[in-house]
Formats: structure tokens, C-alpha cells, sequence
């Protein structure tokens, strides 16, 4: 009942199940330098926005989904970019840091 209401409602179908997600992609892009990390970004900025683009010159369903798909995307795009930018700085952290065996320890009294 609940499919067939959201059916009617936005005249697109439910998917219920979780896709499996391809994750080669993301492997690559680990794999690159901060500048692979940057152009992802962008591509992925610069496909929003000319689906955006789109949409306003032509309102429609099919672009409006368009636009919903590669802004999800650009927001999934900049998480991993994030995320990669934060362990590769906890990495170069930890790597600077002195060993707990060289750090100095005082006597309490």
C-alpha cells in the first residue's frame, strides 16, 4: 500500500533493498595524490552544476532527477575527499611524532 501511494505520489518507484556499491573507484582515488583528490572534487562540482544548469533551463522530471543524482554525488565526492584529506594528515601527524619509547617520562614525586 505504502509502494503504491509513493508510486502515485512522485511517479517513481521505491527501491527498498541497498544497492551494492562499486568501490573500485574509490581505490584509485585513495591511491592518487592530493591533486587526483582536488580534480574529483571539481569533476564532480562541475557535473552538478550543469545538471542544475539544465534544470532550470528545461524544469522537468528527468532533469530535476538529474540534478538530485549528481548532487548526491558531489556530496559523496567531497565526504571521501574529506575523509581521505583527514587520515592522510593524521598519518603525516603520527609519522612526525616522537615514539612513546623517546618520550620522556618524569617521576610523579
Amino acid at each position: 500500500m505504502i509502494n503504491r501511494f509513493w508510486n502515485r505520489l512522485f511517479r517513481k518507484p521505491v527501491v527498498w533493498q541497498r544497492s551494492i556499491v562499486d568501490l573500485a573507484g574509490l581505490n584509485d582515488l585513495a591511491r592518487s595524490g592530493l591533486a587526483g583528490l582536488l580534480l574529483a572534487q571539481e569533476k564532480a562540482r562541475l557535473n552538478f552544476v550543469s545538471a542544475r544548469e539544465a534544470q532550470q533551463r528545461n524544469p522537468g522530471r528527468a532533469n530535476h532527477d538529474r540534478m538530485h543524482d549528481s548532487l548526491l554525488h558531489l556530496q559523496a565526492t567531497n565526504a571521501v575527499v574529506q575523509s581521505l584529506l583527514n587520515e592522510r594528515a593524521l598519518e603525516e601527524r603520527l609519522a612526525t611524532e616522537p615514539s612513546p619509547e623517546e618520550v620522556a617520562v618524569g617521576k610523579s614525586r
